[in-house]
């Protein structure tokens, strides 16, 4: 059997990305990989990396970012770069030792985003050699006995999306705007968006709302009531990129 070839449905784009880039994996769900492969998804929401300001949450202001230097000291942690910045509010109780906190974000602008998404590789016996096959292109290969691959294991070779990151910034969660929700790639349904999740039992399987159906796909990654505890977020803005070079 020859080695695996990947195929891909992307365009050749223009953006030429050098092959020095820093590459971060990311896990994408496929109703998300759909809309980045019709190119309305162009942000992406996260909680990684901002686990300490999310315990004091409600006792936080952002202020935005700032160039610190390895000596400066700031919640007890050590930064170095552009870091984010929060503020302690006047009703913080008086056991937070601290007078501002920071985070830094685990993905930088210009990072490359590598999209690990649901695979499976298929053996074309016509030509003799394995085909990569990815379940957000409907294709009905589950007919033929094809059980998919989670993202959390696609390899560098099967990567066929790429993002390269334009913007870095934190929010809460519940300050997205209804145009945010839409660069976020949710989908429409009937006349108004895609409901993700249904938690409420409301009777109508669509949202009125660009917000309300990223509330819906929110609590379906992250459960029942996620939303409402309205966390700090990361807010990745990109743009795809062809594959880098040196990348494989």
């Amino acid at each position: 059997m020859s080695k695996a070839k990947t195929t891909s449905t992307a365009p050749d784009l223009s953006n030429t990305v050098l092959a020095d880039a820093v590459f971060r994996p990311m896990l994408f769900s496929t109703p998300m990989v759909k809309s980045l492969l019709n190119g309305s998804k162009t942000q992406t929401r996260r909680l990684n990396g901002l686990e300490t300001a999310n315990i004091h949450k409600d006792y936080l202001e952002y202020k935005g970012k700032y160039e610190l230097f390895e000596e400066t000291f700031w919640s007890k942690k050590r930064a170095k770069g552009i870091c984010h910045a929060f503020k302690i509010t006047p009703t913080a109780p008086q056991n937070l030792t601290f007078n501002r906190c920071i985070e830094t974000s685990p993905i930088s602008i210009g990072n490359i985003i590598w999209v690990r998404e649901s695979f499976q590789y298929v053996h074309n016996r016509w030509f003799d050699f394995v085909d990569t096959v990815y379940k957000a292109d409907e294709v009905a290969w589950d007919l033929y006995g094809c059980k998919w691959k989670p993202s959390l294991f696609m390899p560098k070779e099967a990567c066929r999306l790429f993002l390269k990151v334009t913007d870095v910034r934190i929010e809460r969660l519940n300050d997205i705007s209804e145009l945010d929700s839409i660069n976020e790639g949710i989908l429409r349904n009937h006349g108004g968006f895609e409901m993700y999740s249904n938690f409420e039992k409301t009777p109508r399987n669509y949202c009125l709302s660009a917000i309300e159906s990223y509330r819906s796909l929110w609590e379906k990654i992250n459960g029942k009531g996620s939303w409402l505890q309205n966390p700090f977020v990361w807010v990745y803005s990109f743009e795809r990129v062809e594959c880098p070079r040196g990348f494989r």
